[in-house]
């Protein structure tokens, strides 16, 4: 089971993408629905992605599909980033955006872990870091 500070962050994100447009379509409740708000106690698991499945998936009103991420810390978490921040929408080049939530001490940590792991020049355009 998923610790609570990893579904609260989880529940948190869901919540931040929604108010931004983008419908929470598939929630990883790590065994314990009610945890979450009622709205996502019930929907699928994300599909997997290379051998890794998302905490989050989700639709902008446009059709782009969004990953979504929770981390605890901010390592350990290298091959999800990787494997996240490479997709692309089927049938296209159009990057699928990738939003990672961590709790407020790690933002740093996490964006330098993603800088270290080439993924840097992404944040702020196709990978969106928050805080909770």
């Amino acid at each position: 089971m998923a610790s609570t500070t990893r579904q609260h962050l989880i529940n948190a994100l869901a919540n931040e993408l929604e108010k931004n447009g983008v419908q929470v379509t598939h929630l990883e409740t790590g065994g314990a629905p009610q945890m979450f708000d009622e709205k996502y106690r019930r929907l699928p698991k994300p599909p997997s992605i290379d051998g890794q499945v998302p905490d989050l998936r989700g639709v902008d009103k446009t059709g782009v599909i969004h990953l979504g991420e929770a981390e605890t810390t901010a390592s350990g978490s290298e091959s999800q980033l990787l494997a996240f921040a490479h997709r692309v929408m089927p049938g296209t080049d159009a990057p699928v955006p990738l939003h990672v939530i961590v709790p407020f001490e790690y933002t740093e940590s996490i964006k330098n872990t993603m800088r270290r792991i080439g993924l840097g020049s992404q944040i702020g355009s196709r990978i969106r870091v928050w805080f909770a």
